[in-house]
Protein backbone atom coordinates (compact mmCIF):
# COMPACT_ATOMS: atom_id res chain seq x y z
CA UNK A 1 0.00 0.00 0.00
CA UNK A 2 1.20 3.60 -1.00
CA UNK A 3 0.95 5.84 2.04
CA UNK A 4 2.03 8.72 -0.15
CA UNK A 5 -1.10 8.50 -1.63
CA UNK A 6 -3.59 9.61 1.03
CA UNK A 7 -0.77 12.72 1.75
CA UNK A 8 -0.43 15.51 -0.65
CA UNK A 9 3.03 16.17 0.79
CA UNK A 10 5.73 18.67 -1.11
CA UNK A 11 8.63 16.04 -2.27
CA UNK A 12 9.68 14.84 -5.62
CA UNK A 13 9.74 11.33 -5.03
CA UNK A 14 11.62 8.66 -7.08
CA UNK A 15 9.44 5.87 -8.84
CA UNK A 16 10.98 3.34 -6.72
CA UNK A 17 11.01 5.01 -3.32
CA UNK A 18 7.21 6.26 -3.20
CA UNK A 19 6.79 5.83 0.44
CA UNK A 20 10.19 8.00 1.18
CA UNK A 21 8.28 11.14 1.96
CA UNK A 22 6.36 10.07 4.79
CA UNK A 23 9.01 8.07 6.23
CA UNK A 24 11.24 10.90 6.63
CA UNK A 25 8.20 12.96 8.10
CA UNK A 26 7.80 10.23 11.10
CA UNK A 27 11.59 9.77 11.78
CA UNK A 28 11.86 13.37 12.00
CA UNK A 29 8.66 13.18 14.38
CA UNK A 30 10.71 10.18 16.37
CA UNK A 31 13.57 12.81 16.69
CA UNK A 32 10.77 15.12 18.51
CA UNK A 33 10.32 12.40 20.89
CA UNK A 34 13.72 11.56 21.69
CA UNK A 35 15.25 14.99 21.94
CA UNK A 36 12.18 15.32 24.81
CA UNK A 37 13.28 12.28 26.59
CA UNK A 38 16.70 13.29 26.56
CA UNK A 39 16.25 16.59 27.81
CA UNK A 40 13.76 15.04 30.88
CA UNK A 41 17.01 12.82 31.78
CA UNK A 42 19.70 15.00 31.44
CA UNK A 43 18.27 17.96 33.23
CA UNK A 44 18.89 15.77 36.98
CA UNK A 45 22.04 15.03 35.83
CA UNK A 46 23.26 18.21 35.72
CA UNK A 47 21.32 19.50 38.74
CA UNK A 48 22.96 16.66 41.17
CA UNK A 49 26.59 17.35 39.13
CA UNK A 50 25.98 20.94 40.20
CA UNK A 51 24.88 20.15 43.52
CA UNK A 52 27.83 18.18 44.73
CA UNK A 53 30.59 19.01 42.74
CA UNK A 54 30.19 22.83 42.01
CA UNK A 55 29.76 22.42 38.25
CA UNK A 56 28.68 20.21 35.78
CA UNK A 57 31.11 18.58 33.06
CA UNK A 58 31.01 19.04 29.68
CA UNK A 59 29.22 16.11 28.07
CA UNK A 60 25.67 16.75 29.41
CA UNK A 61 25.68 20.60 28.53
CA UNK A 62 26.64 19.72 25.05
CA UNK A 63 24.25 17.00 25.13
CA UNK A 64 21.44 19.49 26.28
CA UNK A 65 22.27 22.08 23.56
CA UNK A 66 22.17 19.66 20.98
CA UNK A 67 19.33 18.15 21.95
CA UNK A 68 17.04 21.42 22.15
CA UNK A 69 18.19 22.96 18.54
CA UNK A 70 17.96 19.65 16.84
CA UNK A 71 14.22 19.33 18.11
CA UNK A 72 13.63 22.66 16.56
CA UNK A 73 15.08 21.80 13.06
CA UNK A 74 13.38 18.79 13.20
CA UNK A 75 9.75 19.99 13.70
CA UNK A 76 10.54 22.41 10.99
CA UNK A 77 11.85 19.62 8.49
CA UNK A 78 8.32 17.66 9.66
CA UNK A 79 5.83 20.57 9.01
CA UNK A 80 7.39 22.34 5.97
CA UNK A 81 6.51 19.72 3.25
CA UNK A 82 2.96 19.23 4.39
CA UNK A 83 1.03 22.11 1.57
CA UNK A 84 -0.33 25.25 2.84
CA UNK A 85 -1.50 28.04 1.29
CA UNK A 86 0.51 30.67 1.78
CA UNK A 87 4.41 29.61 1.77
CA UNK A 88 6.56 31.92 3.80
CA UNK A 89 10.37 32.15 2.39
CA UNK A 90 11.46 29.97 6.17
CA UNK A 91 9.10 27.52 5.18
CA UNK A 92 10.50 27.62 1.64
CA UNK A 93 14.06 27.04 2.69
CA UNK A 94 12.97 24.41 4.96
CA UNK A 95 11.24 22.23 2.08
CA UNK A 96 14.35 22.71 -0.49
CA UNK A 97 16.16 18.66 -0.18
CA UNK A 98 19.77 21.08 -0.23
CA UNK A 99 18.25 22.51 3.51
CA UNK A 100 17.58 19.16 5.15
CA UNK A 101 20.68 17.30 3.68
CA UNK A 102 22.90 19.88 4.99
CA UNK A 103 21.28 19.98 8.44
CA UNK A 104 20.57 16.61 8.91
CA UNK A 105 24.48 16.16 7.86
CA UNK A 106 25.49 18.43 10.31
CA UNK A 107 23.25 17.26 13.31
CA UNK A 108 24.12 13.74 12.14
CA UNK A 109 27.92 14.76 13.44
CA UNK A 110 26.72 16.20 16.32
CA UNK A 111 24.75 13.31 17.95
CA UNK A 112 27.71 11.14 16.71
CA UNK A 113 30.13 13.22 19.24
CA UNK A 114 27.16 13.79 21.68
CA UNK A 115 26.62 9.55 21.81
CA UNK A 116 30.62 9.20 22.38
CA UNK A 117 30.89 12.09 25.34
CA UNK A 118 27.62 10.96 27.08
CA UNK A 119 28.52 7.07 27.07
CA UNK A 120 32.45 8.29 28.29
CA UNK A 121 29.98 10.29 31.00
CA UNK A 122 27.97 7.55 31.96
CA UNK A 123 30.65 4.94 31.97
CA UNK A 124 32.92 6.95 34.66
CA UNK A 125 30.33 7.85 37.17
CA UNK A 126 31.53 6.46 40.87
CA UNK A 127 30.22 7.58 44.44
CA UNK A 128 32.49 9.27 46.70
CA UNK A 129 33.24 8.23 50.27
CA UNK A 130 33.50 11.77 51.12
CA UNK A 131 30.31 13.21 50.00
CA UNK A 132 28.71 9.87 51.33
CA UNK A 133 29.70 10.43 54.87
CA UNK A 134 28.68 14.26 54.60
CA UNK A 135 25.50 13.80 53.13
CA UNK A 136 23.14 10.88 53.79
CA UNK A 137 21.12 11.44 50.68
CA UNK A 138 23.81 11.60 48.56
CA UNK A 139 24.11 7.84 47.24
CA UNK A 140 20.83 7.75 46.43
CA UNK A 141 20.50 10.56 44.11
CA UNK A 142 23.77 10.26 42.96
CA UNK A 143 22.43 6.21 41.98
CA UNK A 144 19.95 8.50 40.16
CA UNK A 145 21.80 10.63 38.52
CA UNK A 146 24.01 7.71 37.14
CA UNK A 147 21.18 6.20 35.49
CA UNK A 148 19.93 9.09 34.16
CA UNK A 149 23.34 9.74 32.57
CA UNK A 150 23.17 5.79 31.18
CA UNK A 151 19.44 6.36 29.67
CA UNK A 152 20.72 9.33 28.08
CA UNK A 153 23.85 7.40 26.25
CA UNK A 154 21.00 5.16 25.01
CA UNK A 155 19.10 7.70 23.55
CA UNK A 156 21.71 9.66 22.19
CA UNK A 157 22.92 6.33 20.25
CA UNK A 158 19.20 6.32 19.24
CA UNK A 159 18.96 9.39 18.16
CA UNK A 160 22.19 9.56 16.27
CA UNK A 161 20.96 6.60 13.95
CA UNK A 162 17.23 8.39 13.35
CA UNK A 163 19.69 11.90 11.90
CA UNK A 164 21.93 9.40 10.13
CA UNK A 165 18.68 7.70 8.20
CA UNK A 166 17.09 10.91 7.84
CA UNK A 167 20.46 12.43 5.92
CA UNK A 168 20.53 8.98 3.65
CA UNK A 169 16.51 10.23 2.84
CA UNK A 170 18.06 13.69 1.98
CA UNK A 171 20.79 12.42 0.00
CA UNK A 172 18.47 10.34 -2.10
CA UNK A 173 15.53 13.40 -2.30
CA UNK A 174 18.58 16.08 -3.44
CA UNK A 175 19.79 13.61 -5.94
CA UNK A 176 16.03 13.36 -7.15
CA UNK A 177 15.54 17.03 -7.58
CA UNK A 178 18.61 17.48 -10.00
CA UNK A 179 16.94 14.67 -12.21
CA UNK A 180 14.29 16.24 -12.78
CA UNK A 181 15.52 19.40 -13.07
CA UNK A 182 18.05 17.82 -15.89
CA UNK A 183 14.89 16.24 -17.62
CA UNK A 184 12.90 19.71 -17.57
CA UNK A 185 15.71 21.52 -19.07
CA UNK A 186 15.18 23.05 -22.14
CA UNK A 187 19.18 22.21 -22.98
CA UNK A 188 18.85 18.69 -22.08
CA UNK A 189 15.85 18.43 -25.44
CA UNK A 190 17.98 20.63 -27.82
CA UNK A 191 20.54 18.06 -27.32
CA UNK A 192 18.00 14.90 -27.53
CA UNK A 193 16.53 16.52 -30.51
CA UNK A 194 20.21 16.94 -32.25
CA UNK A 195 21.47 13.38 -31.14
CA UNK A 196 17.48 11.72 -32.90
CA UNK A 197 18.47 13.81 -35.93
CA UNK A 198 21.49 12.47 -36.74
CA UNK A 199 21.22 9.31 -38.92
CA UNK A 200 24.36 6.74 -38.48
CA UNK A 201 24.49 4.60 -41.08
CA UNK A 202 24.61 0.76 -41.08
CA UNK A 203 27.07 -1.20 -42.89
CA UNK A 204 26.56 -4.64 -43.50
CA UNK A 205 29.00 -4.85 -45.22
CA UNK A 206 31.77 -3.77 -47.39
CA UNK A 207 29.81 -2.87 -50.61
CA UNK A 208 28.08 0.19 -49.01
CA UNK A 209 31.61 1.36 -48.37
CA UNK A 210 31.41 2.08 -52.14
CA UNK A 211 30.31 5.44 -53.71
CA UNK A 212 27.09 5.78 -54.75
CA UNK A 213 26.42 7.11 -58.11
CA UNK A 214 24.44 9.85 -57.70
CA UNK A 215 26.18 11.47 -54.62
CA UNK A 216 29.54 12.48 -56.67
CA UNK A 217 29.97 15.06 -59.57
CA UNK A 218 31.14 13.72 -63.07
CA UNK A 219 34.60 14.09 -63.38
CA UNK A 220 35.65 13.79 -67.09
CA UNK A 221 38.27 11.07 -67.35
CA UNK A 222 42.11 11.25 -67.44
CA UNK A 223 42.24 9.94 -71.01
CA UNK A 224 40.00 12.83 -71.82
CA UNK A 225 41.61 15.77 -70.45
CA UNK A 226 41.94 18.77 -72.86
CA UNK A 227 45.43 18.98 -71.15
CA UNK A 228 48.43 17.83 -73.30
CA UNK A 229 50.33 14.67 -72.54
CA UNK A 230 53.59 16.38 -73.37
CA UNK A 231 54.09 20.02 -75.38
CA UNK A 232 54.19 20.53 -78.86
CA UNK A 233 57.55 21.18 -80.60
CA UNK A 234 59.17 24.28 -80.89
CA UNK A 235 59.12 24.38 -84.80
CA UNK A 236 55.52 23.96 -84.28
CA UNK A 237 55.08 26.88 -82.12
CA UNK A 238 56.72 28.92 -84.17
CA UNK A 239 54.99 28.43 -87.21
CA UNK A 240 51.56 28.26 -85.98
CA UNK A 241 51.64 30.67 -83.07
CA UNK A 242 54.43 33.28 -84.03
CA UNK A 243 53.51 35.51 -81.06
CA UNK A 244 54.78 33.06 -78.84
CA UNK A 245 58.14 33.41 -79.95
CA UNK A 246 60.76 34.41 -76.97
CA UNK A 247 61.83 37.34 -78.21
CA UNK A 248 65.75 37.99 -77.38
CA UNK A 249 66.42 40.45 -74.58
CA UNK A 250 67.54 44.06 -75.82
CA UNK A 251 71.75 44.46 -75.29
CA UNK A 252 72.11 47.19 -72.85
CA UNK A 253 73.73 50.31 -74.63
CA UNK A 254 77.92 50.80 -74.33
CA UNK A 255 78.86 53.25 -71.62
CA UNK A 256 80.15 56.75 -73.10
CA UNK A 257 81.31 58.28 -70.16
CA UNK A 258 84.61 58.97 -69.11
CA UNK A 259 85.52 60.70 -66.05
CA UNK A 260 87.08 64.22 -65.82
CA UNK A 261 90.88 64.11 -64.73
CA UNK A 262 90.45 65.56 -61.68
CA UNK A 263 88.54 62.18 -60.55
CA UNK A 264 91.85 60.26 -61.41
CA UNK A 265 93.79 59.23 -58.85
CA UNK A 266 97.62 59.86 -58.64
CA UNK A 267 100.35 57.02 -59.37
CA UNK A 268 100.56 55.02 -55.72
CA UNK A 269 104.06 56.14 -54.77
CA UNK A 270 105.57 54.17 -51.49
CA UNK A 271 106.11 55.93 -47.98
CA UNK A 272 109.26 56.30 -47.13
CA UNK A 273 108.21 54.64 -43.12
CA UNK A 274 107.01 52.10 -45.58
CA UNK A 275 108.78 49.03 -46.47
CA UNK A 276 112.50 49.67 -48.32
CA UNK A 277 111.48 47.33 -50.91
CA UNK A 278 110.37 49.26 -54.16
CA UNK A 279 108.68 47.33 -56.72
CA UNK A 280 110.14 48.04 -60.12
CA UNK A 281 106.90 48.23 -62.80
CA UNK A 282 105.50 51.13 -62.87
CA UNK A 283 102.39 51.87 -61.12
CA UNK A 284 99.51 52.79 -63.40
CA UNK A 285 96.64 55.50 -62.75
CA UNK A 286 93.69 53.81 -62.00
CA UNK A 287 90.17 55.88 -62.86
CA UNK A 288 87.91 56.15 -59.84
CA UNK A 289 84.28 56.34 -60.74
CA UNK A 290 81.49 54.19 -59.59
CA UNK A 291 79.63 54.55 -62.86
CA UNK A 292 82.45 52.66 -64.62
CA UNK A 293 81.91 48.49 -64.45
CA UNK A 294 84.51 45.84 -63.27
CA UNK A 295 85.93 44.60 -65.86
Amino acid sequence: MVFSDRFNLNYDLPDEWPNLGIFKIMLHATQILVGFLILFLVTPVISAERQYNGSSPASPNYVLTIALFSMSIASLLALCPWPHDQCSRLWRFFLRPRTSLVFTGFFSTAWLIGMISATTHAAHCTLSDTLRKQDDHYSTIWTHQCACAKAVAAFSWIDFFLWLATAMMSVILFWQEKKLKYERSPMRDDVEKDRDGLQTPVLGSTRSLAAHPHLLPDFPSLSESPIPSSPPPIAHTFHHHPSERRMPLPSSPPLLYSPPDSMLCPPQTPHIYSSPIVSPLPVQSIPYSPFIPKK
